[in-house]
């Protein structure tokens, strides 16, 4: 990109060192036709075309480089289509086995306790003697 924009700046400046050329030479001239003023036009002429085919290459550099990312955008927007696809048929699928994405998650309010192992049946001598079993085996 950088060799473009150098290329079109170039073909710039020596069109405008052109054109200064032919209106110093037409102006010492007098207006009139002169070898000097026929020499200056033709190398404006060819400096403009210079640098409208810099112009037209740089065009077609902005062009390429929209088409490139305007292509990437698509393929990405393709890819994240397919991508969305594919997970809404693993919902449908969760779905068809009764597991629902967005339904919540209900847990137990209660749970069933045994008479053994039931909060109101465990004192402190209950846990003092367990601690004490586990010293002894130690």
């Amino acid at each position: 990109m950088d060799n473009i924009v150098d290329s079109m700046e170039n073909a710039y400046q020596e069109f405008v060192n052109a054109t200064s050329s032919f209106l110093e030479a037409t102006h010492t001239s007098g207006g009139e036709k002169s070898e000097a003023s026929d020499a200056a036009i033709q190398n404006f002429s060819q400096r403009y075309e210079l640098f409208k085919i810099a112009c037209d290459q740089a065009e077609e550099f902005v062009t390429n480089m929209k088409q490139s990312i305007t292509n990437k955008c698509v393929v990405d927007e393709a890819t994240y289509e397919r991508t969305k696809e594919e997970f809404l048929v693993d919902d449908v699928e969760f779905e068809k086995d009764d597991v629902a994405l967005d339904s919540p998650i209900e847990y137990p309010t209660t749970m069933p306790m045994t008479p053994e192992f039931s909060p109101d049946h465990v004192t402190y001598e209950d846990i003092k003697v367990e601690e004490d079993d586990e010293l002894d085996k130690k």
